[in-house]
């Protein structure tokens, strides 16, 4: 690998050295000047541990031979340095794959702690996703993560459904939403450019610094002649900054000492107005585009009560066992999935169930005897407000903890007497 005038032929860290040469004969002569050495200085190098990977686009040379020392050592298709594969092609596949299978195993293991059973607070199983599962699929991605991956994205969304211990069929961008977390992808962008940043204020003799400016000679010399530049580290972080409005910075190479606050405002920027779009365009998603506005954590997480963070997050996500949202699986249209508890021509969506259901009358008046002291305001004073107003405030958007816990009581509770009057009547919907 040449870096203008220079040559990277040699690689050491702690007790770990990698060799470079740009043909076999220079290879061969640099292992056996270690082997020299090695003998000299009377320290053994371990065969075994000691491979040669032929970089190449296509088929390598084959029945090569190589010498170290008294020992041979094989040729093969990738070498394991410093805990990321390096293969033949240079291709990044394997390592995302061992890290995915890691990270899903490190998952598994964070679920069987108490998050399956809920016997975790939402707070502090993220806590968890972060330190042991995201941080493995973040190592190294200054490097390789350029790319999307859907596995990576629907990892997280998996972890993020057991954390709420919501349905299956839970939308993606509401358990996001709930949790306040971005795209994985997102993350491995931040770093990137955090990089980025450590690079541009590097010594030019700092061999991280010449591969950048190679890199960046080479792109803009590219971009000079109005050709497409070819795939590339420079290029995707140019791209990157261009997308985020940074491409100021990148032009003029400096970076100012407000860049790690610039670059989180401008991607949460960028992942909130994706995710509220994914939650405008969904017609599932009614009442939650009005409970959630932000991408930021639903309030209520911070308080635990395990069987009421199931029945809130059913209720504010659409995936409730209500008419409105089971009507649809029978063929019915929105207008036609009356509620059958109060034999109302309602419709039994979420805000009926809360606010108005007769049915549950007295466990609502119960709710506001009890909420009156803890939030300051009376129910009339709900009441004064339009019923999506008063709904957010009630599930998602009160801060005590102790208001939460009451609200996600009588929800509940409201659960349990509608179950015994559908049942009673021979109208429980469950779905086929």
């Amino acid at each position: 690998m040449e870096v203008g005038a220079d040559m990277l032929s040699l690689l050491l860290y702690a007790d770990d050295i990698v060799l470079i040469a740009p043909d076999k004969v220079k290879l061969q002569k640099m292992m056996d000047i270690v082997a020299e050495y090695a003998e000299q200085w009377r320290f053994e190098l371990n065969p075994k541990k000691s491979e040669v990977v032929v970089f190449c686009a296509k088929g390598g040379p084959r029945k090569l031979r190589w010498r170290l020392g008294k020992h041979f050592v094989e040729t093969v298709p990738s070498y394991k340095y410093l805990g990321i594969e390096l293969t033949r092609r240079l291709s990044w596949r394997p390592y995302l794959k061992r890290i995915y299978t890691k990270a899903r195993r490190n998952m598994v293991k964070a679920l069987a702690m108490g998050i399956t059973g809920g016997y975790m607070s939402a707070k502090l199983a993220n806590i968890i996703w972060m330190s042991v599962v995201r941080s493995i699929l973040e190592y190294g991605c200054e490097v390789w993560g350029d790319r999307s991956l859907e596995d990576f994205e629907s990892l997280q969304v998996e972890m993020g459904k057991r954390i709420l211990r919501c349905s299956s069929r839970t939308n993606s961008a509401v358990v996001r939403g709930e949790l306040g977390w971005e795209t994985v992808k997102a993350r491995r962008d931040e770093m990137r450019l955090r990089y980025w940043a450590k690079l541009t204020k590097m010594g030019p003799e700092r061999m991280a610094r010449k591969v950048y400016d190679l890199g960046r000679t080479k792109l803009l010399s590219s971009l000079e002649r109005g050709e497409a530049p070819e795939p590339g580290w420079c290029v995707y972080t140019r791209s990157l900054l261009i997308e985020l409005g940074l491409e100021e910075v990148w032009s003029s190479g400096v970076v100012p000492a407000s860049w790690l606050g610039t670059v989180r405002e401008k991607i949460h920027e960028r992942e909130e107005k994706a995710w509220r779009q994914e939650v405008e365009e969904s017609s599932k998603l009614r009442t939650y585009r009005h409970l959630h506005e932000v991408l930021e954590p639903a309030p209520y997480l911070e308080c635990y009560y395990r069987l009421g963070l199931i029945e809130l997050v059913k209720l504010r996500g659409g995936t409730n066992r209500l008419r409105i949202e089971q009507g649809r699986y029978y063929g019915l249209e929105a207008s036609q999935r009356t509620c059958q508890v109060c034999s109302s021509s309602t419709v039994e969506d979420e805000s009926h169930f809360v606010l108005d259901c007769p049915a549950y009358e007295a466990l609502r008046s119960e709710m506001w005897v009890s909420l009156t002291p803890l939030t300051g305001k009376s129910r009339a004073a709900y009441e004064g407000q339009e019923k999506i107003t008063t709904l957010a405030e009630l599930i998602g958007d009160i801060a005590s903890k102790g208001a939460t816990r009451v609200v996600m009581k009588f929800i509940v509770r409201a659960m349990g007497v509608r179950k015994k009057i559908l049942r009673e009547k021979g109208l429980l919907w469950e779905r086929k």
